[in-house]
């Protein structure tokens, strides 16, 4: 299945400042969060930010990019064990979830495989998630692939967002997005 951005939501989960630097290569992590979030905002994808009780609050940064985002705090690993998380995500009418953050083998994992045991088209964006240990972080994408959760890039989204290269802000959406790489002279 492909990408709609008209039925997606983004989920971007613990990315805390005071978590931020345990996790292995956290700042590129935040980053691609970031970026996420750009695009989402530019195809008006909502995006929730899921912060764990325990780890403080979110990147600053994160909160300003993103437009009007849904904020749940949470205590569960898995983001739909909690009520509030279950009323914004019904309220939103999606059915697709794009997770990223923090951490792959926990939050993520679990979330994932609870979307997915619900019916919901589910992936899992590889280079926008990370974990604190690499073993945890690539047994996570191991499992999800046996689980047959569909494993994404950021590029794989922006392709799908867009649809065809007639999009109406194609070249500029490139520039943005993709640093000139599919841009002829």
């Amino acid at each position: 299945m492909l990408i709609n951005h008209k039925e997606a939501c983004v989920l971007i989960f613990s990315m805390q400042k005071d978590f931020l630097p345990s996790l292995i290569n956290g700042q590129n992590v935040l980053d691609s969060c970031y970026w996420l979030v750009d695009l989402a905002n530019h195809f008006d994808v909502p995006v929730i930010i899921i912060e764990h009780k325990k780890l403080g609050a979110s990147i600053g940064t994160l909160t300003k990019i993103a437009q009007n985002p849904l904020h749940a705090e949470v205590v569960h690993f898995s983001c739909l064990k909690e009520p509030i998380v279950q009323d914004k995500i019904s309220k939103l009418k999606r059915k697709q979830f794009l997770l990223a953050g923090a951490e792959s083998h926990i939050a993520i994992s679990q979330s994932a495989i609870d979307f997915k045991k619900n019916g919901s088209d589910t992936f899992v964006i590889v280079d926008a998630i990370t974990a604190r240990n690499e073993i945890d972080h690539l047994t996570a994408i191991n499992r999800l692939n046996q689980l047959n959760i569909p494993i994404v890039t950021k590029e794989m989204v922006f392709f799908e967002f867009i649809d065809n290269s007639e999009y109406s802000n194609y070249i500029d959406m490139s520039l943005k997005f993709l640093d000139r790489r599919y841009i002829r002279e």
